[in-house]
């Protein structure tokens, strides 16, 4: 895994968060989640280090939407 962005945190999303943050390495590997409601995987994965939850609005927050598209691989 490298730098992975994944936008919507729905209830499948659970699903495939854990399995790439179980084949997550021990280098700079992280995934990067976007969504309005965040919270449920923040509990569901606590403490990870793999893992990056950004509350934002895509449509409204351009600027930091396009950030996170150009620096995941």
């Amino acid at each position: 895994m490298a730098n992975i962005l994944l936008f919507g945190a729905g209830k499948s999303a659970s699903y495939i968060i854990k399995y790439l943050l179980s084949h997550a390495t021990a280098d700079a590997n992280t995934l990067h989640v976007i969504d309005l409601h965040t919270a449920h995987l923040a509990q569901l994965f606590p403490n990870n280090a793999h893992l990056q939850l950004h509350n934002i609005n895509i449509v409204d927050q351009v600027a930091e939407r396009n950030q996170l598209i150009n620096d995941a691989d």
